[in-house]
């Protein structure tokens, strides 16, 4: 992977949907019920999204996703 941990980096329209739930600090019940999925699937994506950002928790997945460009400061 490159320095900047991007190689590869593929994110969806839900895995952003979801860090700007996260940025917004909605718990993942809320995040379930405000984008239509289920709770599992949010459980999980937010798993992965940690993963592939290279982070150990959601609040620096969202901080990294700012830092990337990926989400703006203040949310899309």
């Amino acid at each position: 992977l490159l320095e900047s941990g991007l190689e590869g980096l593929e994110l969806d329209e839900l895995d952003v949907d979801l860090l700007v739930k996260a940025q917004e600090h909605a718990t993942a019940e809320e995040a379930a019920r405000e984008l239509g999925v289920t709770l599992s699937r949010v459980r999980s994506r937010y798993e992965l999204l940690t993963r592939k950002l290279e982070v150990p928790s959601k609040r620096d997945a969202v901080e990294k996703a700012i830092a990337l460009g990926l989400i703006s400061a203040h949310g899309r």
